[in-house]
């Protein structure tokens, strides 16, 4: 099985996320390579 690898951190706006630290709240998107989006809220 192949693992997937992280293309980008993005935010609701669409917005490349930079940064390692999110703001308390922010909701951004993990894009991998194989299409797959995971959702992530900053706590």
């Amino acid at each position: 099985m192949l693992q997937r690898v992280l293309v980008k951190v993005i935010n609701v706006l669409g917005q490349v996320n930079l940064d390692d630290e999110p703001f308390k709240g922010t909701v951004l998107f993990n894009v991998y390579d194989d299409g797959s989006v995971e959702n992530l809220l900053g706590n």
